[in-house]
C-alpha cells in the first residue's frame, strides 16, 4: 500500500514539474474529423518548441518544431505575466451550439496555474476580450508554430 501511495505521489510531483515548464500551448481535439490526431503544441520555458501528437490509433509521436532564443522566452514570459484572470467571452453569444466539431484551447501558465486564454469549442469563439491587445500576440505565436506543424 505504501508503495502505491509512493507512486502515486511520485506521479504527481513528476507531472507538476513537467507541466510547470509550459510557458504556453495551443490544444487542439479533432472532434469528428478527417484527421482523427489530437495534439498540443507547446511552448517550454527553455525555448523548446514541441508538438505532442495522439491518433486515434493509440500512436503518440512527440515533435520538436524549433527554439526560441532566451531572450524572447523571457519577453513571452513577461507577456504571459502581465495577463489577468478574467472569464472568457463568448462571441457568438445567443447563437446555437454545434456538435462534433474540432475544439481548440490557447492557454498560459502563471506559475503553477493554466489559465485559458482563449477556446473554441461548439462552434463558439471564447476570448479574453478586455486584453486582446496582451493575449494576441501569445495567440499568433502559437499559431505560427501550428502551422508548422503542419508542414510536418
Amino acid at each position: 500500500m505504501k508503495l502505491v501511495q509512493s507512486l502515486i505521489i511520485f506521479a504527481l510531483v513528476s507531472s507538476q514539474a513537467q507541466a510547470a515548464g509550459i510557458l504556453a500551448s495551443f490544444d487542439f481535439q479533432a472532434g469528428f474529423a478527417p484527421r482523427p490526431i489530437d495534439y498540443s503544441v507547446r511552448i517550454l520555458d527553455d525555448g523548446n518548441v514541441v508538438v505532442l501528437e495522439e491518433a486515434l490509433n493509440a500512436k503518440h509521436r512527440t515533435i520538436q518544431l524549433g527554439t526560441i532564443a532566451l531572450e524572447r522566452v523571457e519577453r513571452l514570459q513577461n507577456l504571459i505575466d502581465s495577463v489577468q484572470e478574467e472569464a472568457l467571452t463568448d462571441l457568438q453569444e445567443g447563437l446555437p451550439p454545434c456538435m462534433d466539431a474540432p475544439s481548440s484551447v490557447y492557454s498560459i501558465r502563471q506559475g503553477s496555474t493554466r489559465m485559458n486564454i482563449a477556446r473554441r469549442s461548439g462552434c463558439h469563439n471564447y476570448e479574453l476580450s478586455g486584453q486582446k491587445f496582451i493575449v494576441r500576440p501569445i495567440i499568433e505565436i502559437l499559431k505560427g508554430f501550428q502551422n508548422l506543424y503542419w508542414l510536418d
